[in-house]
């Protein structure tokens, strides 16, 4: 999501998520050089394109952390400002292809010692300073109150989706590592080809760092995201099935009726060609009132979808409030359907005497 998840290129990315809690990694140093030296052994390692450290994957929602924050010099009231924190390595925006709107990226130079900074996403900073730069602006996380200390904003990077269960991006502040090491946390590893192929090396890397230490397998992102979104693919799947046969039952009811509706006008039919009407312009006319009712049926159904897909999609991820595509597909397909359903009885009719069709009942 630069809006999702595709932004990250998650079939090339490997995550590795790393858990260090116990008195080894107690100190904020020893974590800080922790991530060190696994972005430096990472990164020298063959097929590896960039390495970085983050903490919330995109569309985890159970995973991600929401801060309350302060804005400096803009009182809020209690809970008003929160955004999604995100702890990450200077690499952490090149490796999932984010781009810096405005501004700097974290540095080298971006250490503990050094005045603390932050980026915000773009969401944010049009939220709270429209018409103007973020740039230089101070924000808390926590309340005005907090001993958190102020973050310089440096930067400005578009928005990602984190929470699968809103269709919107996140206001996102992101903060370097070396500032706040983390204790729950993603490595992340870009590759320039088969990620899966690195992912057994990856785990033998980490191991001959810390063998000691809790980290998942190495998975790419892609499984990751269906790790956490697998039921909803399932479920969405379903839903694309049950969806497919509603639409052949409209389309074989559409034939039905509209078949049904000519063959009742047979005797008309016979009335009108012995009145002097040609089999074609009969053939017009049937076909003109079936296109009519189904041009009233199709404006009818295309008013209602517009109006429940903008409801749905407030409820479920990936709803589109207008899908051209789908609308266009069913649309046409029902038309078909219902030209077809004209054509054939009409044409059988018109091969019928005119004798024949005015005792017809």
């Amino acid at each position: 999501m630069l809006g999702d998840a595709r932004s990250y290129g998650p079939k090339t990315l490997l995550t590795v998520h790393v858990d260090l809690r116990g008195s080894r990694y107690e100190d904020p140093q020893k974590r800080k050089a922790f991530f060190n030296q696994v972005i430096e052994r990472f990164e020298g390692m063959p097929g590896v394109v960039s390495a970085s450290v983050f903490t919330t994957p995109p569309l985890s929602n159970g995973e991600t952390m929401w801060w309350e924050f302060t804005i400096s010099g803009k009182p809020a009231r209690e809970h008003e400002h929160h955004a999604m924190l995100q702890t990450v390595s200077r690499s952490f925006f090149r490796a999932v292809g984010l781009n810096l709107l405005e501004g700097r990226g974290f540095t080298e130079g971006d250490r503990e010692s050094s005045i603390p900074v932050a980026i915000i996403s773009e969401k944010l900073a049009k939220m709270y300073w429209p018409g103007e730069s973020p740039i230089g602006q101070h924000i808390k996380l926590g309340s005005p109150n907090s001993d958190q200390p102020w973050l310089t904003v440096v930067g400005v990077v578009n928005n990602v989706e984190y929470d699968w269960t809103d269709n919107a991006p996140e206001k996102a502040i992101y903060v370097p590592y070396r500032q706040s090491p983390p204790v729950f946390t993603y490595l992340a590893v870009r590759t320039n080809g088969d990620a899966h192929k690195l992912a057994a090396s990856i785990g033998h890397e980490l191991a001959s760092i810390d063998p000691v230490l809790t980290a998942s397998d190495a998975r790419t992102l892609e499984r990751l995201l269906f790790g956490s979104l697998g039921g909803l693919f399932e479920i969405g799947g379903l839903m694309t099935v049950l969806g497919m046969i509603g639409l052949c039952v409209a389309v074989v009811g559409v034939y039905g009726v509209m078949g049904y509706v000519v063959g009742q006008r047979t005797q008309e039919l016979g009335i009108r060609m012995v009145l002097g009407a040609s089999r074609r312009a009969v053939l017009r006319h049937v076909l003109g009132h079936g296109i009519w009712l189904t041009l009233i049926g199709v404006g009818v159904g295309l008013t209602g979808a517009i109006v429940l897909t903008r409801l749905v999609s407030s409820f479920f991820f990936g709803v589109e409030p207008t899908d051209a595509v789908t609308f266009l597909t069913v649309t046409l397909l029902l038309a078909f359907a219902a030209f077809v359903a004209c054509y054939i009885p009409a044409r059988q009719a018109m091969k019928v005497d005119p004798m024949v069709a005015l005792r017809h009942e």
